[in-house]
This record gives C-alpha cells, structure tokens and sequence, in this order.
C-alpha cells in the first residue's frame, strides 16, 4: 500500500518521552507505571486490601461502579448507531449539511467513548483477561493514526487504503490491514473515521463522497471497474469502518456482562482489590492525557499527533471523562473516594476535578495548560492513596 509515513513519537507509545516529561514534572508526578501501558501481571502484584474497608462495602460499590460502565456502553453503541444513520445519509445524499451533522454525531460518539475511558485501562495483574481491554481500546479508538495510511495527505494525493485498490474493502480486509506493521497504521475507530469525515486540516468537503457512476477517459486499464475510483472506495470504507465501530462496541458491552469473560474475570478479583484496580484505571488515564496536553504544549508534538487533530473538541470530550470520574469518586451509590480516602484527600481532589473541568471548559491555551497541571494533581492523591494501601 503507498502510505504517506508522518513522524510519531506520541507520548502514549514512547517510553523515553514519558521518562523525560517524568523527570521534568517530578516534583508533582505520581509514582505510577509511566510506560505507556497499565502495569503488567509479571511486574506487579495487587495491593493489598484497606483495613478498613469491608468487603461487603467494596462489593457494593464496584459493582455499582461496573453497572456504570455497562450503562455507558449501552450509551456508547446507541451513539454509534446513530453515527453509522448520519454516515449512511452523508454516503446516500451527500451534501455540506449532512456531512457537518455526520461531524456533529461523531463528536457525540466520541464523548461518550471518552465518558467510558477511565474504566478501560484495568490492568492484568488483576486477572488475566483484563488484557483484553488493550485491544479493544486499539479497535474502537487507536490513536495516533498514520493519516497517509487512510486517504490523501499533503503532497501524497494518492496515498491510503482508499487508492490501494488491490485490497479488497471487507470486514476481513481491513482488519487485516488494521495495524499491519505498527500500530499507527490505524483503519478502524473513531479516528479513522474522524480523518475520512475531516480530512487534513479538517477542511475535508462533501464531493469527497460523491459516487462517481463512470470511469473517466483517461482510465484505460479494463481491469479497473468503477468500484476501484477514489470517491467509491471511500464511501465504502466509511460505512464499513461503521458497521465495525458499532458490531465491536456491541461485542464489548456483551464481553462485559456478569456470566461472560471481561465480567466475569472482574467479579473474581477479590472485591477489596477490585477498588484498587479501579483506582489506578483511573490514575493511569488522568496521567496520560496530563501528559500529553503536557508534551503537546511543550512542541514535542507534531499537529497530527495530536488526539483528535482534524475534528477539534478534545477539551469537551476530556470534561465529559472528568465528570464520570467525578460521578464514581463522589455520587451515591458508589461514592469511592470515601473508601479510599481519608476526609482531607477527598476534599482535594474533588476541588482539584472541579478546577480541571473549569479550565477544560475554557479551552484557552493557558487553561489547557491549568487542566494538566489539575490533572497530574488528581493522579498525585490517587497515587498516594496507593502508597496507603501497599
């Protein structure tokens, strides 16, 4: 496939990155795992339970905090549908106002799917099976995505899946093909889709999706059908990239139910450790978007790199997961700082979420800058929280 290659050095993927942005922060970074992946079940054992915090208590709240989730993914995939009727729409009767309202749904989708995160990074050293979560974060959202691996970018006009026409756009293809020799090589997801509806620059207009009913003249190779022209393929590949957005989100929210393998490893988790394992998910989701507002502030990032490039928005989506946070920390039923924290460190974080979700709804570069610092101060009373329980 002739792929356009952008620099990637995300700080998600780099180990080295997340060390010298450690080094740089440590006087308020958290000890947490900072490589980029939830601790593995060969480095780190489950802490130990608080004692005073009964077990009947923690069953009581993971189990509401794990019916949280399991509302969001219905949420999630109720979104999603709605996402693959706005792209089915936009495929059918493009136009500019169809293609915004696809945009408008695939920020809706986005959100919820960012309301879901924080409980998507439960690390294996709890139980095997939780390894999965990885691969299902680098199906429904992967990031960062190699742009010139899904369509035209800057002088690579035609670069991509969509102009390698010797590969067939199936379900069986495109998962194939989907991180075919790392792991930006991203043809599934939210973002993948995000660059088909934005493009380079979020300049991306309607004709893109025009069908083209007629080979042009200047096409003389009769091996090459109609089906093969750009504008086709991309219709294509948008409605597939849909249709498996939304049977994966469906297959997560299943795996996730009490009797089947995601739930039931987590209800084998002893109950007090279950706490503790929601408590680092968190953490380590808090931590890695301080760090990256951190690094894309500091210039480490290129413009592509970063979440949500060509759609925008991210400060809305990043206070909607906030806010879950907030909902699983401080709300009945499971109000789960009060079993982890003492009076004083709840205070502090839960004033430290309100000033994150402030200056994230401001979105200024100084609050932005406000944010991560918030952020990284949440994952540092979290982190001490661990200290307490180890």
């Amino acid at each position: 496939m002739n792929t356009q290659k952008t620099r990637t050095t995300s700080f998600i993927y780099t180990p080295l990155l997340l060390l010298v942005l450690a080094m740089l922060l440590s006087a308020c970074s958290p000890k947490t795992n900072t490589t980029g992946t939830p601790p593995s079940a060969d480095t780190t054992t489950p802490a130990p339970a608080l004692a005073d915090t009964s077990a009947i208590q923690a069953e009581k709240v993971t189990s509401a905090i794990w019916d949280i989730a399991s509302q969001l993914l219905v949420l999630q995939a109720q979104q999603f549908s709605l996402l693959d009727n706005e792209l089915t729409e936009l495929v059918k009767n493009p136009s500019q106002q169809q293609l915004q309202r696809a945009q408008e749904q695939w920020h809706n989708s986005y959100q919820v799917f960012m309301q879901l995160s924080p409980l998507l990074y439960l690390s294996s050293k709890y139980h095997p099976e939780l390894a999965s979560l990885r691969q299902w974060r680098a199906t429904i959202a992967p990031w960062p995505i190699q742009p010139g691996y899904i369509d035209y970018y800057g002088n690579y006009r035609y670069s991509g899946i969509i102009h390698a026409i010797a590969i067939p756009l199936t379900a069986t293809g495109i998962r194939r093909q989907h991180g075919l020799t790392q792991k930006e090589d991203v043809l599934l997801g939210l973002h993948a889709i995000e660059y088909l509806l934005w493009g380079e620059k979020g300049s991306r207009l309607f004709d893109d999706f025009n069908a083209v009913m007629q080979l042009p003249d200047t096409i003389a190779d009769p091996t090459i059908t109609v089906d093969a022209l750009p504008n086709n393929r991309r219709r294509q590949l948008l409605l597939l990239q849909s249709k498996l957005l939304l049977q994966d989100s469906k297959k997560l929210h299943h795996l996730w139910q009490p009797k089947q393998p995601i739930g039931l490893a987590f209800l084998q988790i002893p109950a007090t450790h279950r706490l503790t394992a929601i408590n680092e998910s968190v953490s380590y989701f808090l931590q890695q978007w301080a760090l990256f507002l951190i690094a894309e502030d500091s210039g480490i990032l290129e413009s592509n790199e970063s979440i949500n490039a060509y759609a925008a928005q991210r400060h809305i989506a990043l206070e909607k997961a906030v806010g879950t946070i907030k909902r699983i920390y401080f709300d009945a039923p499971t109000q789960l700082a009060t079993l982890l924290l003492p009076p004083e460190m709840q205070t502090a974080l839960k004033n430290t979420l309100d000033i994150a979700q402030q200056e994230l709804i401001k979105n200024t570069q100084a609050s932005l800058n406000d944010s991560s610092a918030q952020l990284l101060q949440a994952v540092t009373l979290l982190s001490n929280n661990e200290e307490l329980t180890r």
